[in-house]
């Protein structure tokens, strides 16, 4: 093992699937080189090992288990080649986790948005356990943590007569602990160590954005205009979704938002109102737009995160110095954003007998006095432009529980949730146009809707029901029949 191709080998096996055990990386080189017998012996391994630490290409960072990852130094000491190699393969391998993770039957969300990982990812994974190290002290996550498996549990690399590795999980998946940022390391280096990526890529992000990114138009389905969406490619996407779940699930959010949250959904959004006899709803316009790197990079450090990290955070989660759309990071900063914004406005109602709820972009009050949503609404207006956000005035509307009330979809009239007229009609639609064309690839859309008007007491008639029951149990026959 004393050949410097061969530790340089081996070090990017072990930077590859990070945290592992010696012998771990020397799993995943026979994996990959597709040989059964082994390539080094216990004592190379032990060699590399204390050879690695001394010169500081690894550091140990669970001694009870006596797992390593690779330093910054030790990736640089790869070379370039070796290093373009393990970015690619390391963000492979974390996607496809990531994936797998919420496409397990008990996970809380699902990533619709990715692609099914390969058979050799894909596994059935437990709920996972506390972490070696406590979190650091703070307020308690209202958003659920999530801990990726690690590479080695995933493929079940290192594993016994086929038992399943230990679950072990880190607070930063790599490390317990950050790195200490000082004058040889800057947040960069201790961001990358965690992640398990090169340093150089990372920056990558943050000077040269646009080359991450792919754009474009999808139109409105309220308007005749578009909206711009920037879809982060697969490397900053993987990366985002690891600060999301390492960092961001901490993000202080309102009880009033009910936008991109587990366990609340538009229906609470609007049960909030029920029974108000005037309702006012309005729209923040450009909301991603408008809030900028620096408005991120502030609400990160309200939240408690050092600086420096903040700092790299703010960086890869915008775009053109705003919050892309088509991030998974931007929905839960935007909340985050306003939390403040939430709270005084909350005050505010519940000192004039009204109440409210946010939605993303959309604002709703409810109030059985007309005049006083309509004196309100410059107060919002005021309050909203010290966050660099402005109403759209197009969208701004009272609306009398004399015609029909419909906050996010759904209709709250005479005291009673139920889809809006509107989207039944486009159900109706949907189950008619799939059952004359046979069209049985419509079947996971009819599923959900289907699902959405039987979470309602009064969702639609018994009739329409069954006739929509009819339509996909007759698709699945032919799918059936197809096979």
């Amino acid at each position: 093992m004393a050949n410097l191709v061969n530790l340089k080998t081996y070090l990017w096996a072990l930077g590859t699937i990070q945290p592992a055990s010696a012998n771990e990386a020397h799993q995943f080189i026979k994996l990959m080189t597709n040989v059964t017998s082994d390539v080094y012996s216990e004592s190379d391994l032990d060699d590399a090992i204390k050879r690695s630490l001394s010169l500081g290409y690894i550091e140990n960072v669970s001694k009870k288990n006596e797992l390593y990852i690779l330093t910054a130094k030790g990736g640089e000491f790869l070379g370039k080649n070796l290093r373009l190699l393990r970015d690619k393969n390391r963000l492979f391998l974390l996607k496809s986790i990531r994936s797998a993770t919420f496409q397990s039957k008990d996970s809380p969300e699902q990533d619709v948005a990715g692609v099914s990982p390969p058979k050799v990812f894909r596994s059935s994974l437990k709920a996972a356990p506390w972490p070696e190290n406590s979190l650091s002290p703070g307020p308690l996550p209202q958003t659920q943590r999530v801990f990726w498996p690690r590479v080695s549990e995933q493929l079940q690399i290192g594993s016994i007569s086929g038992e399943s590795l230990p679950s072990i999980k880190l607070n930063f998946y790599s490390k317990n602990k950050l790195s200490d940022i000082n004058d040889n390391t800057t947040a960069i280096d201790a961001l990358s160590e965690s992640i398990g990526i090169s340093p150089r890529l990372l920056s990558s992000f943050i000077k040269a954005p646009s080359s991450h990114y792919r754009t474009f138009s999808l139109q409105k389905k309220s308007s005749s205009g578009t909206r711009i969406i920037n879809s982060p490619r697969a490397f900053i996407k993987t990366v985002q979704y690891w600060l999301h779940d390492y960092f961001l699930f901490r993000l202080k959010l309102h009880d009033c938002c009910f936008s991109f949250r587990q366990k609340v959904s538009i229906k609470d959004n609007a049960k909030v109102h029920l029974n108000s006899n005037f309702i006012l709803c309005l729209d923040i316009e450009s909301f991603f737009d408008n809030i900028t790197t620096e408005n991120v990079y502030s609400c990160l450090v309200r939240n408690k995160i050092d600086e420096n990290i903040a700092s790299v955070i703010a960086g890869i989660t915008t775009l053109d110095n705003s919050l892309p759309q088509g991030a998974p990071t931007s929905p839960i900063i935007s909340n985050a954003y306003l939390y403040d914004f939430d709270q005084s406005m909350l005050e505010l109602c519940a000192k004039n007998k009204m109440t409210y709820s946010r939605y993303a972009d959309d604002l709703t009050f409810g109030s059985n006095d007309y005049m006083s949503l309509k004196d309100l609404i410059p107060t919002i207006a005021e309050s909203l432009r010290s966050y660099r956000l402005r109403i759209n005035k197009k969208k701004t509307r009272i609306i009398s529980s004399n015609n029909s009330q419909v906050i996010t979809g759904v209709s709250i009239n005479n005291g009673v949730l139920r889809p809006s007229r509107k989207l039944r009609k486009e159900i109706r639609v949907a189950f008619y146009q799939a059952k004359t064309n046979k069209n049985v690839d419509a079947l996971p859309k009819l599923y959900g809707y289907i699902n959405y008007l039987k979470s309602f007491e009064d969702g639609d008639t018994d009739y329409n029901l069954e006739l929509y029951q009819g339509t996909i149990d007759e698709l699945k026959g032919i799918t059936k029949q197809s096979r």
